[in-house]
């Protein structure tokens, strides 16, 4: 290995003189920062071997040095840190169109690229020179036009006997079954095609084994949660040291759709909720208690596909009172006359999902 490295004092641009032959490139920085009285910081991941022959200005070898070495040189005070250019934090501007800057910085955070938000739709990224063009290819697959899915729901109540028959039904008529089977075991869930399920719900309403709670229809965008409520909000008493007030928890039956679209095919995030009054358990000013019941799944569909989801139960207990008219309100003699009788009851909410991709 040889290397030489002369200062040249009397040119007017102070030349420096460097020659290598193969030599290490941490020693040719180091003699060049012995040679022009530089403070060359070099760092450790900086490795290979170069062979030059230059005769310039000392601005123009660290130039020479940044394109053919894969160098940075970024000064610091009276320093010039060397590092490796693919390691050198560089910094990007960024023009979002149409995702949300929020969940792009998610994404390339992942990668160790930092970002932060300069405008609406605008976003700075910070990084090494390779994440950032990985980040860069990562944005570019985000960023798209995004595709709009429409969910056409049907929110039923069964009783316990019209669930079994909606089971049964299910599977007696559909081809193409898919899923759980037995509705008063929990969650279940089953695809089948579209056109029969207004048949199945018709026939369980005129058999008063089923209601329609709701039929809503939303648009949404992929990617972003659909949301649908129904209920009331029940008023609560809240004393403090010096007054009354009055708060409102929501009793409401509700649906949650996340729709996403893989190679043409639907992915259903669902939470489905009922949250209702309960007098089974009420507080000292007979407030009542809200029974909660939720319900989560995935599902994947075909375009034009329906699924049912199923699995929230509601019990219910009523009383009611049977009695022979003046003779049963007789004292004591009264008492052989009337009956009282206890009903509890067992209800499913069924949800029926039919997402399509507007095109």
């Amino acid at each position: 290995m040889i290397v030489s490295i002369f200062f040249i004092p009397y040119t007017a641009k102070g030349d420096v003189f460097l020659y290598a032959s193969d030599a290490d490139i941490k020693d040719v920085l180091i003699l060049l920062s012995q040679a022009t009285g530089k403070n060359i910081i070099v760092s450790p991941e900086i490795t290979g071997k170069i062979s030059l022959r230059l005769k310039t200005d000392f601005a123009r070898i660290l130039k020479i040095l940044e394109s053919t070495a894969e160098l940075s040189f970024r000064e610091s005070d009276e320093n010039i840190i060397t590092i490796p250019k693919s390691k050198f934090r560089s910094s990007r501007i960024v023009k979002l169109r149409f995702y949300p800057p929020k969940n792009i910085a998610e994404a390339i955070a992942q990668i160790g690229v930092k970002s932060s938000m300069i405008h609406t739709n605008i976003l700075f990224l910070e990084g090494e020179e390779e994440k950032l063009q990985v980040a860069e290819k990562i944005i570019q697959e985000i960023d798209r036009i995004p595709r709009q899915v429409i969910i056409e729901a049907q929110i039923v109540e069964l009783t316990k006997k019209g669930a079994l028959e909606l089971g049964n039904l299910m599977k007696a008529i559909s081809g193409d079954f898919e899923g759980g089977f037995d509705f008063l075991s929990g969650k279940a869930n089953i695809k089948v095609s579209t056109g029969k399920i207004e048949y199945i719900i018709g026939f369980l309403e005129q058999k008063g084994e089923a209601k329609i709670l709701s039929s809503p229809k939303i648009l949404t965008t992929e990617g972003e949660k659909a949301e649908i409520r129904q209920g009331i909000s029940v008023p609560y008493d809240v004393s403090t040291q010096f007054a009354l007030n009055t708060v409102f928890y929501d009793a409401f039956l509700s649906l949650e759709v996340v729709p996403k679209i893989s190679d043409n095919k639907i992915v259903l995030e669902t939470k489905i909720s009922k949250n209702f009054p309960s007098f089974e358990v009420v507080s000292s000013r007979g407030v009542p208690s809200i029974s909660k019941n939720e319900i989560t799944s995935k599902i994947i569909l075909n375009q034009g596909e329906s699924v049912s989801i199923g699995g929230i139960m509601i019990e219910s207990n009523s009383k009611s009172y049977e009695g022979v008219p003046i003779i049963s309100s007789i004292p004591v003699l009264g008492f052989l006359f009337k009956n009282y009788n206890n009903k509890s009851e067992t209800r499913e909410i069924t949800v029926f999902l039919k997402p399509s991709i507007v095109d």
